[in-house]
This record gives structure tokens, C-alpha cells and sequence, in this order.
């Protein structure tokens, strides 16, 4: 299994359902929080950090982006 970081986006805070999570070493004693396909699913949850979603700066569309560009480059 792969795992694959969560993109960076401002406003907004990735988590995995249990068996979907996972951590990678960004750097000597740091973990980043990180994701992984089991069996070709995986569950992640999406959160605004604090701002109304009408007025989030990213919008649901370059999430969705951001997301298919963090598989492709870890898993193509």
C-alpha cells in the first residue's frame, strides 16, 4: 500500500476513515497525516476549518482537483 499526503489547501482539513489513514515522514522527527487505497476504496472526510462553505476560498471543485493530482503523482 501506498500512502499518499494530503494536499495543502487553505481553508480546508482532510481526515480518513479508520484503515484508510496513514502517516509519512516529511522530515526528521515530523509526521504528516496521510492517506492510502485499501482494495481500490478509500474514505476520506472534508472539512472548512472554520469558514462558511459559500464563502471558502477554495472551492469544491479545486479540492476535487487537488485530490486527483496527489493520487496521480503518487500512484501513476
Amino acid at each position: 500500500m501506498w500512502n499518499i499526503p494530503f494536499p495543502e489547501l487553505e481553508y480546508r482539513l482532510f481526515t480518513a476513515d479508520p484503515g484508510y489513514s496513514a502517516l509519512i515522514s516529511a522530515e526528521p522527527d515530523r509526521w504528516d497525516k496521510a492517506f492510502r487505497f485499501v482494495d481500490g476504496v478509500c474514505e476520506l472526510h472534508l472539512y472548512t476549518n472554520g469558514v462558511e462553505e459559500d464563502h471558502n476560498p477554495t472551492p469544491l471543485g479545486d479540492v476535487a482537483q487537488a485530490l486527483i493530482n496527489v493520487v496521480e503523482e503518487n500512484l501513476l
